[in-house]
């Protein structure tokens, strides 16, 4: 996925891995990006996650070895990257999945919250409704399953969901709408890149809530 994601405006670059770790701690965008409101000048306090090369602020991120330099995109031109992402055509000629498309955003740029955006734009794509509603029609005149067969991946989820549910194993809290939910790391990262990166950059030890709004407690 990562050579059809790439995009002509994005800056990547990569060096051998320092030994000088970093931490996301809450605020450390508004500490790097300083005054960038005003034209992304030199910020008053450093963040060791950010970096300004060129006139530009990139996020720092150890991937593999690597540290990989993703820009931090002003909000004028988000709209535009993210159009631009999730209407590319896939064989079948449909735009990209929710997934997909913060996938190929988050390959090449940050910003604070920018699952939540991403989601909101993808569910928000007409032309995706109208594709759901067709495919929905054509499904209706389709026969239904008449018979199932037990499988063990259907077992392994049951067994999972039992364990949430009894509060059992559970390392991670979730938060929305004022109400809170327990769940696993592991089976979250498995589904969601977002998750797998929220969890890759938090303290493997630290039992995190989690606001769906975009907030790590």
């Amino acid at each position: 996925m990562a050579g059809d994601c790439a995009h002509t405006t994005a800056h990547y670059a990569f060096t051998p891995a320092k030994a000088s770790c970093w931490s996301d701690e809450a605020g450390e965008m508004e500490a790097a990006a300083g005054n960038s409101s005003a034209g992304r000048g030199p910020p008053a306090r450093w963040s060791s996650n950010f970096e300004m090369i060129e006139g530009l602020l990139y996020r720092k991120k150890l991937e593999k070895g690597f540290i990989n330099y993703r820009e931090v995109l002003d909000e004028d031109r988000r709209h535009e990257a993210l159009s631009t992402f999730h209407r590319k055509r896939r064989p079948s000629q449909h735009h990209l999945s929710l997934e997909e498309t913060y996938k190929c955003v988050a390959e090449n740029y940050w910003w604070e919250g920018m699952y939540f955006q991403i989601r909101d734009f993808v569910l928000a794509c007409q032309e995706c409704q109208r594709q759901q509603t067709k495919n929905t029609e054509e499904q209706g005149g389709r026969r239904c399953v008449t018979k199932t067969m037990s499988s063990h991946g259907t077992d392994m989820l049951s067994k999972l969901r039992s364990q949430r549910e009894a509060g059992l194993f559970c390392d991670i809290t979730l938060r929305t709408n004022g109400r809170s939910y327990s769940a696993h790391r592991a089976v979250l990262a498995a589904v969601s890149d977002h998750f797998q990166e929220i969890f890759t950059d938090m303290d493997s030890g630290m039992k995190a809530d989690i606001d769906l709004t975009g907030k790590i407690r």
